[in-house]
């Protein structure tokens, strides 16, 4: 039986999300400055029947079209939404499990990773699949499973989180894949087994990943120089390990971590860390229900 969920729920929960990161970093600046209490922004306005079986957890979108593509993981497909009649138009099959997936309007093309250990590119008109990259190992390679990702969009350049399956293994990688020659082109090991929640700042040549693995406790962010594909610092998310989502306000120079505690989808409460990136110190660790897993972008 084919459970059905919410479309519009999501998008509440991705917007939510952002507001209040916004005015929690705002708080950080100007500590004198009282938290904005908002309400009233959001309403119901319409439910979308989704053929999903769960694990609905990554999307992106493609605002010309107002298309919304979701990763339906345990399907095995790519599930597009038209937003403008408000039903499924269509659903891709993909081979393997897909995970974090990016629109980039500039090729009119989806490109998502998948749990066999390759990338594939999806037109954005037939919303079939067009190009498949294998990453490092190749395709099904044992223990080794992508998962989250990062996208710069001006270089054209996906950056794959692929965690190791392997007990005791440490060659958890970021693997690159070039958009626009439909490559892979490098892979940095990452000296651990569960690169998780990644994000980019390619201004700053710098991707933040924050580590599944659990030492004592406690996991780190490894913070990786793009430009030399290495990685040049270790930081501590004390309060929050496994971290598995990250998000980026660059301007106030705030990284937040969403980590679980105890590693399931639905440990209660998960963490939500939040670091200061010029020094690389946590500055406030908020308790988030729901586990930590997803808790916005």
């Amino acid at each position: 039986m084919r459970i059905y969920a919410a479309v519009v729920l999501t998008l509440c929960m991705v917007f939510v999300s952002k507001i209040r990161a916004q005015q929690q970093s705002k708080e950080y600046v100007n500590r004198q400055a009282p938290m904005v209490h908002m309400s009233g922004l959001l309403r119901l306005v319409e439910t979308i029947p989704l053929p999903t079986e769960g694990y609905m957890d990554h999307l992106s979108y493609d605002l010309k079209n107002q298309h919304l593509f979701l990763s339906a993981e345990n399907n095995k497909e790519i599930v597009v939404v038209d937003m403008k009649a408000g039903k499924v138009i269509h659903e891709t099959k993909v081979g393997g499990n897909p995970r974090k997936p990016f629109f980039d309007p500039t090729t009119n093309e989806l490109w998502v990773d998948l749990g066999d250990n390759t990338v594939v590119a999806l037109n954005g008109a037939t919303f079939e699949v067009v190009k498949t990259i294998e990453l490092t190992g190749g395709k099904n390679a044992s223990g080794r499973d992508p998962d989250n990702a990062a996208f710069d969009a001006a270089k054209g350049l996906y950056y794959v989180a692929v965690r190791i399956r392997d007990e005791g293994s440490k060659e958890g990688s970021i693997e690159i894949v070039d958009t626009k020659t439909a490559k892979l082109i490098g892979s940095i090991k990452m000296e651990g087994q569960e690169p998780a929640g990644i994000v980019l700042n390619p201004v700053a040549n710098r991707l933040y990943a924050g580590m599944g693995d659990v030492v004592n406790g406690e996991s780190v962010v490894k913070v990786v120089d793009i430009a030399k594909r290495a990685i040049v610092a270790e930081w501590s998310t004390a309060g929050g390990p496994q971290p598995h989502v990250a998000g980026l306000d660059a301007a106030h120079h705030r990284l937040f971590m969403g980590s679980r505690l105890g590693g399931g989808h639905n440990v209660d409460p998960g963490k939500l860390v939040i670091i200061n990136t010029d020094t690389g110190k946590v500055v406030q660790t908020l308790d988030a229900t729901g586990g930590g897993d997803e808790i916005f972008f």
